[in-house]
């Protein structure tokens, strides 16, 4: 013990105290730079009446996280610059002149219009004014030509059939009764009361092969797949990928300027280009009788649902109740490491032409 104290002694203690002198510390600035980092970090009376709040982002639309949600604005261009300018009435010598410029419908006129407003070359000062009032008349109420929420279908038609005979467009229309889409002037009207039965016919006919001709067609296809995917494709991604085609022509006539007019021309176009199919089966994917979407994959996924719900029907007088059967499909899909979107399973079965839906119970179809 005595040993181990001295040598405590001599060593000195197990924590000995720090004796030497430390650095000395950085001292601060002074002077003017000294001003400098006190003022930066100095605290500042703040008045709470000049403080906003902080505004949240606003929730995203949910179909923008869906794999299969479609980029529409739910806005395209006005159909009506897509007419032909044969429909603005406009003199002859004005009419002939904008065709020999190469200025064939509204919105090329329009476009020259917005570009020059002081005037454009070579166009004296009565035409030109003639021309911005028809343009200036025929667009109005639209705010903006280039952008509009709503579909005009009379100016498909009037697009296609704008540039054709009066009198011939007259008599292919009056079935559909559109005949008033195309007003006769009085001289057109003393030539259709000449025209002969056999001479109607072959004037509708002959409008009717003008429709087909591979120009026109591109034109309103043109159209139709742009109405498409600004307006049904979005609206399809929020039922799940799939809708019916009575669906389908509800949500056509509640995006149209006239509802009347929309089945009307939808109707016309089904007898040129549809052969007996309704339109949607030209613009979208058949994945049943009168059922419809987009995607492939979508078609891929309805496909694998009926062939699951089908296996349970082993018996033609076999019934099950509705939320049985989609539990019973669901759990197999997931089995098979498939992931659908909530409510697609019982989307499917409804719809599908294979099964019969009422009441809550589902059973095969014709029986």
């Amino acid at each position: 013990m005595e040993l181990l104290s001295k040598k405590r002694n001599v060593e000195g203690s197990l924590f000995p105290r720090i004796t030497e002198a430390l650095p000395p510390a950085r001292s601060l600035p002074r002077g003017p730079q000294a001003f400098k980092v006190e003022a930066r970090y100095a605290l500042r009376e703040i008045d709470p009446r000049s403080v906003r709040p902080l505004k949240a982002p606003k929730p995203q639309d949910p179909q923008l996280y869906m794999p299969f949600a479609s980029t529409g604005h739910g806005t395209m261009p006005s159909l009506r610059l897509d007419e032909p300018i044969q429909v603005l009435d406009l003199s002859r010598h004005s009419e002939r002149f904008l065709l020999n410029r190469g200025q064939r419908t509204v919105g090329e006129i329009y476009t020259v219009l917005l570009d020059h407003p002081g005037g454009v070359e070579g166009i004296n000062r009565w035409m030109a004014k003639e021309v911005q009032e028809a343009v200036a008349a025929y667009l109005e109420g639209l705010d903006d030509p280039f952008a509009t929420a709503e579909v005009d279908f009379l100016s498909l038609l009037r697009a296609s059939l704008g540039d054709l005979d009066r009198v011939s467009v007259h008599l292919f229309l009056k079935p559909f009764e559109l005949e008033e889409l195309f007003p006769l002037k009085q001289t057109d009207k003393e030539r259709l009361r000449r025209l002969g039965p056999h001479e109607r016919q072959w004037r509708s006919e002959q409008v009717a092969r003008e429709l087909l001709r591979i120009e026109r067609q591109k034109r309103v296809w043109s159209s139709l797949h742009r109405m498409v995917e600004e307006f049904i494709e979005p609206w399809i991604c929020k039922r799940g990928g799939i809708a019916k085609g009575r669906a389908l022509m509800e949500r056509a006539c509640s995006i149209a300027v006239d509802r009347q007019a929309a089945r009307q021309v939808i109707h016309v176009l089904e007898k040129l280009y549809g052969s007996g199919k309704e339109l949607w089966a030209l613009l979208l994917t058949e994945v049943d009788d009168c059922v419809y979407c987009k995607l492939p994959e979508v078609a891929l996924q309805y496909e694998l649902v009926l062939i699951c719900a089908r296996r349970y029907f082993y018996h033609p007088t076999i019934v099950y109740p509705l939320q049985h059967l989609v539990e019973l499909v669901s759990s197999e899909i997931v089995r098979k490491w498939e992931g659908f979107k909530a409510g697609f399973v019982e989307r499917a079965i409804k719809g599908s032409s294979t099964f019969k839906t009422c009441k809550g119970k589902v059973r095969l179809s014709g029986t």
